[in-house]
């Protein structure tokens, strides 16, 4: 009898013991899970029409969140201008942390630090060098000529102030270089894909690298145009 207790014991000793190696795993997984989600890699649905016809509505991207954007990537950045996501109530969304949630906007990257840019006869100018921009291609055949008004780095500051006159001074704070007025470091000029219908660097300025939550690499959804970025 003694023997026989010892073994069942001994068995039931093994499987809690197993129980608790599975639970360790599968905490551990979404442990992994949320870092992953956090500091590395994500998903973003499409809210609005900022970037069509490049990318629409309620499509799905993942971005990555570990690398500095590049001229010309497609951004997922909170809002420059303080707008915030409200519920259903009509109150503000709050985080896990109860911080309030600003609202999400996905651009792409046109101007970089040090820059100077302007739009001139309809063409981007970076630097004093004309860049073509082909993601655009699409609009310009719906909405014709001229698509972008003439407008300097400058004007567009000066603008942006004059449409949301509270935007923080940083926001269209420029910088000096070799008698130029450059984007100062840190800060991105962005534009949607969507011109005429995007709130951008046009409206609230230049934005700080702090608000970039990662750079689109991936379309997976819908399954008919799953894609690699830029787009």
């Amino acid at each position: 009898m003694g023997r026989r207790f010892k073994e069942t014991n001994t068995k039931n000793k093994t499987t809690l013991e197993k129980i608790k190696e599975f639970v360790i795993l599968i905490s551990s997984m979404l442990m992994i899970s949320v870092l992953l989600q956090m500091f590395v890699v994500s998903s973003f649905t499409i809210n609005g029409s900022s970037m069509t016809p490049t990318l629409s509505e309620n499509q799905s991207m993942m971005m990555w969140k570990l690398s500095a954007p590049s001229r010309f990537d497609v951004v997922v950045i909170e809002a420059p201008d303080q707008a915030y996501e409200y519920d259903k109530s009509g109150q503000i969304k709050k985080d896990l942390f109860g911080n309030d949630v600003k609202k999400l906007y996905i651009k792409r990257v046109i101007g970089m630090p040090g820059d100077t840019l302007e739009y001139k006869n309809d063409e981007l100018y970076i630097n004093g060098k004309k860049y073509d921009e082909p993601y655009l291609d699409a609009s310009r055949k719906i909405h014709p000529a001229p698509y972008m008004q003439d407008r300097t780095l400058t004007q567009y500051m000066e603008y942006a102030r004059t449409v949301i006159p509270n935007l923080p001074q940083e926001n269209t704070q420029l910088a000096e270089k070799n008698g130029v007025m450059v984007i100062p470091d840190d800060y991105y000029f962005v534009l949607g894909d969507n011109r005429l219908n995007s709130k951008d660097s046009e409206e609230y300025g230049l934005v700080h690298k702090r608000l970039f939550k990662g750079i689109v690499f991936l379309r997976i959804s819908p399954l008919n145009k799953i894609g690699i970025a830029p787009f």
